[in-house]
């Protein structure tokens, strides 16, 4: 986020308040103290140039020193920049409640703090805004608009239009009209100005469906900023992004492309940011009110460590609610880091995708859910957290909901760590584990998390006689085989690396005394390979696990054992066995298509004649993640486009593509859907 500069050598002792000290006797000669203004200087000077960890030790002295009175000018100030410091970085709690304390004396000090009390309250409005808290946001762009420094307000301004952009009531262009009465064309910065506010109306405009308007805004912003070039900043691409998508929206499509070829999109090799380890979408009918037909385009980028830096909706024509519905989805993307370092670093700086909700609501459990439910009621309390979502909740002044997936594990890590040289071995343990389970990418650390958990939960109970410890043992033992094959690449390593992980985890001992580990590696291992490819040693363990009454009937292992067995038996045409085997699963034909697993491949569908014309003579590549339900005979329906890049481009013919898929047959008595909101990546690449 950075830090402002400021001009600040001076602020201190023009009005500096000293704490009363004890008078020194006459005669006595105490050492000179350090300047107090020297240090205020120090600190703010490291922190002004970016150097936040030199600065906020320094500004922690100051806070506790004698010389400096509460409550004082010189205290408020000291409290702002600190808090600007802890803002820079993660400490956002931390450092809004510095400010809040001192900004009211700043701002009372009038002329002299005006500047640094508006960029201030613009940071502060930033940090919200990152964090799609729309009202805070609003409440200090609002106060920071009102600003006599022109660029204070300006910037301000920008900030306000950006966030009330979604309200739908227009708020957005009246911020922007206000802004644009002020702003001349004469002088380079004006011009910049200028077409940075026209680039935000015609985003506005488009929000709102005045899509016409949009197009003639972000024209005359492109004339503006210097007209189509080969010049390619973020700003110029964010820009012709825009344009090109408003002239879509109009049916200009041969000059939307056009302009879409200038921003480099769909020109990514091989696009590596496809393969994420995780890239998840809201939920329809969500809290956020998203329904089907809802979509949106969001702008983010990548950091070399795999996470998203900041992601913000630029277009949705639904609600606030439902614009940071789809950003915050895209906020928790990860990546391999090795994967996405073959991005090259401006592609990743800026890169937009198209979005759908997706209908998969009511997912039943699947193969590692129970066992994961079992581990984490046993160790959340161990480790100190309460029951709920661990990525939505707070834990003390810790907001895990503010933090990425990596950040959360790696402060996980390092309390595990703690509790581990306090002697807290079973709190450690539980909380190293949990970190593993957490970890959205199997690197070293989570193996690494997992053996530690193991060590410590076993020295604790070295007998292994405590009915807690015996199961959570097992759970992790299983989630190390598990985990195995997690950084293989292709599908063929993937299936023989867990294949010999998970059969060596069945002969563990532990493991082979519990039910429910045991018939996880069972169900696993009976699953790799999809229900076309498996033989008889699979439908042996497919047996055992139907028929284990370790688990009560009903459970969900039993369940997803039996439905596969169903299928192969209708496969062999053993119809009255199928049936059989259908019925005792005790579900419906709906659950059971949230339950059953994706059933072979038989046909991609996939031709040379789906690649759509204009994008191969414009040498545009991309993919869309597309959903759809696959019924009993092996054909999709109610196919959908839930990702896609560019944004666009190629959904029409991925739609299309999706329709020709085939997959084996799956046993339903009546012929129902098998499976329910199934998702696959569609790849277009040129040749």
């Amino acid at each position: 986020m950075g830090v402002w500069r400021y001009s600040d050598a001076k602020v201190l002792l023009a009005g500096i308040l000293l704490a009363p000290q004890c008078a020194a006797a006459a005669n006595t000669v105490e050492p000179a103290a350090p300047s107090l203004q020297a240090n205020f200087s120090a600190a703010t000077e490291a922190a002004s140039n970016g150097h936040c960890d030199e600065a906020i030790p320094m500004f922690e002295r100051l806070a506790v020193d004698p010389r400096v009175k509460p409550g004082s000018l010189p205290a408020a100030a000291i409290a702002v920049r600190h808090g600007r410091c802890l803002l820079a970085g993660d400490a956002h709690a931390k450092g809004a409640a510095m400010i809040e304390a001192g900004l009211p004396a700043l701002e009372a000090a009038g002329a002299s703090f005006e500047e640094e009390v508006g960029l201030t309250q613009t940071m502060m409005g930033l940090v919200a805004f990152h964090l799609y808290d729309h009202d805070t946001a609003l409440m200090w762009f609002t106060r920071a608009a009102t600003s006599t420094d022109r660029g204070t307000r300006l910037k301000a301004m920008m900030r306000l239009a950006q966030t009330r952009i979604f309200d739908g009531d227009g708020a957005s262009l009246k911020v922007i009209d206000k802004a644009l009465l002020e702003i001349g064309e004469k002088t380079r910065e004006d011009k910049d100005i200028r077409a940075n506010f026209l680039s935000v109306r015609g985003r506005a405009l488009m929000n709102l469906g005045r899509d016409k308007e949009a197009v003639a805004d972000l024209r005359r912003a492109l004339t503006l900023s210097g007209g189509l070039s080969l010049r390619a900043s973020l700003a110029d691409v964010a820009l012709r992004t825009d344009l090109a998508q408003a002239m879509l929206l109009t049916g200009q499509r041969d000059e939307a492309r056009k302009f879409l070829a200038y921003t480099g999109a769909g020109r990514i090799e091989k696009s590596p940011f496809a393969s994420a380890t995780y890239m998840g979408v809201p939920d329809c009918t969500g809290e956020s009110g998203l329904r089907p037909e809802d979509s949106a385009v969001v702008e983010f980028s990548i950091g070399l460590d795999g996470q998203v830096a900041n992601a913000q909706t630029v277009y949705s024509r639904g609600t606030y609610p439902a614009a940071s519905a789809f950003a915050k989805e895209v906020r928790d993307w990860t990546w391999k880091p090795e994967s996405i370092a073959k991005l090259p670093t401006f592609y990743r700086s800026l890169i937009r995708v198209e979005l759908r909700c997706s209908n998969a609501t009511g997912k039943m459990d699947g193969v590692t859910t129970a066992l994961s439910k079992q581990f984490l009621a046993w160790a959340k309390p161990l480790a100190g957290f309460g029951e709920g979502d661990l990525p939505t909740s707070k834990f003390g002044e810790v907001n895990f909901a503010q933090m990425s997936p990596t950040q959360m594990v790696e402060w996980l890590r390092a309390r595990g760590a703690q509790q581990a040289m306090a002697g807290e071995k079973l709190a450690a343990g539980a909380t190293l584990a949990i970190a593993a389970f957490y970890d959205p990418i199997t690197t070293d650390r989570t193996q690494q998390n997992l053996a530690r958990a193991i060590i410590l939960v076993g020295e604790t109970d070295p007998r292994r006689t405590d009915p807690g410890t015996v199961p959570a043992l097992a759970a992790l033992r299983a989630y190390t085989a598990i985990k195995a094959s997690d950084n293989e690449t292709s599908r063929e390593k993937w299936e023989k690396v867990r294949e010999s992980a998970l059969r060596s985890a069945m002969d563990d001992p532990l493991i082979a005394a519990d039910a429910l580990a045991q018939d996880t590696m069972r169900t696993l291992l009976a699953t790799v390979r999809r229900v076309g490819n498996i033989g008889s040693d699979q439908t042996a363990l497919l047996r055992t696990v139907a028929n284990d009454t370790r688990l009560e009937e009903g459970h969900p292992l039993r369940q997803i054992a039996l439905l596969r067995l169903a299928s192969v038996a209708a496969a062999a045409k053993q119809y009255q066995e199928a049936q059989a085997l259908f019925t005792r699963t005790g579900l419906t034909e709906q659950q059971c298509s949230l339950i059953g697993d994706i059933p072979r491949l038989k046909s991609d569908g996939a031709s040379s004649t789906d690649y759509p014309l204009e994008a191969f003579y414009m040498g545009f590549e991309g993919w869309v993640r597309v959903e759809y339900d696959i019924d009993a005979n092996g054909h999709t329906a109610n196919q959908r486009a839930l990702i896609a890049y560019p944004p666009f481009v190629f959904v029409d013919a991925a739609k299309g593509l999706a329709r020709g898929i085939r997959y084996d047959a799956t046993y339903r008595p009546s012929g129902q859907l098998a499976c329910s909101a199934s998702t696959e990546t569609v790849r277009f690449i040129l040749p």
